[in-house]
């Protein structure tokens, strides 16, 4: 969405796939043995973030993002630099 000229505020939601294995050691009887743990899921993620144009097709923007993964949050802070070729973005 504009926000002027040169401001643009932008929201976004989706989902994802996520993997992850753990790596338990495990003693028995004094003998070392590995157990893979692995969890996997699908999850939601949302975020917010405004741009800046800067002319000649650049752009700034800062965005948030919050992942929910397997009941735990995690949030994402991000600064980037975009160029459009072919205009204005």
């Amino acid at each position: 969405m504009p926000i002027g000229t040169q401001f643009d505020l932008f929201a976004k939601v989706g989902g994802f796939w996520w993997d992850s294995s753990d790596v338990v050691v495990e003693i028995v009887r004094g003998s070392h043995g590995a157990l893979a743990l692995g969890k996997d899921g699908t999850d939601i993620f949302y975020g917010a973030g405004v741009g800046l144009k800067l002319g000649n097709g650049w752009k700034v923007k800062g965005e948030y993002e919050r992942y929910e993964v397997d009941n735990q949050d995690c949030d994402f802070f991000s600064f980037g630099v975009e160029k459009h070729f072919g205009g204005q973005p």
